[in-house]
């Protein structure tokens, strides 16, 4: 089984640094090259973020060529890498998500959890280039080689709509509260529990949808065809 997660914006840039390692390396490098390109104008209107974060932005892009870096799974401290926790996960748990995890992005590609990258912010709502129709094509070509094993996907529909379902069997994943007699998929909560979920699935190494557990905390599991429902009442 091949488990799909998404990056994080949120990134802890503490951690001990290393020598950059990734596969897309001139795929980035092209992308970095487009975005230097662009007018300082420009770039901050594809972006849309706040000045402060513009200028995080611009200090990334200027140094993108250096070549040291941090590990990815202990680079991203977003809500579902908090709640995966991987500084506290067992070797065995690390030497599972390393076989069987990879991070979709727009810089990137595909990630290892292993791999060591540079930091920087971009994701796919990123106005100055077609991100998802760059990667689509690349990213489907490399999960189709894994000879029709089954994906896993707990990433947001952001990242997990680069996927061709006709490709391989593609399961998503999504935690639904009932509020006010509705069941709603609220963002925080499916973030917070898809990080659980991995993290639970990395500790028990499951290999097979029929293995996720039945009920996760307090969400009960529905299967609808390739859809993988939790909900909580």
């Amino acid at each position: 089984m091949i488990i799909l997660f998404a990056p994080a914006k949120t990134l802890d840039i503490t951690t001990n640094l290393l020598p950059v390692s990734y596969t897309y390396t001139a795929e980035s490098n092209q992308l970095i090259e487009e975005i230097q390109s662009m007018s300082e104008t420009s770039l901050k209107d594809f972006y849309g973020i706040s000045d402060n974060l513009f200028k995080d932005v611009q200090n990334y892009i200027k140094h993108f060529d250096e070549p040291i870096g941090h590990k990815v799974l202990t680079l991203y401290r977003g809500e579902a890498y908090k709640s995966l926790d991987a500084h506290s996960l067992s070797k065995e748990a690390i030497n599972y998500l390393n076989q069987h995890l990879f991070i979709l992005d727009a810089l990137y590609g595909l990630l290892h959890p292993s791999d060591v990258i540079r930091p920087y912010r971009l994701d796919f709502l990123f106005k100055g280039i077609n991100l998802k129709q760059f990667w689509r094509k690349k990213i489907n070509d490399h999960l189709i080689s894994f000879d029709k094993k089954t994906i896993l996907s707990l990433a947001s529909k952001e990242y997990s709509s680069l996927i061709d379902p006709k490709l391989n069997p593609f399961y998503e994943v999504q935690f639904y509260n009932l509020i006010k007699g509705k069941y709603k998929a609220v963002s925080m909560y499916n973030k917070h529990h898809r990080g659980l979920l991995l993290r639970h699935i990395a500790e028990h190494q499951i290999k097979t949808i029929e293995e996720l557990p039945k009920v996760f905390y307090g969400y009960q599991k529905y299967v609808n065809g390739y859809q993988i429902e939790y909900r909580k009442d």
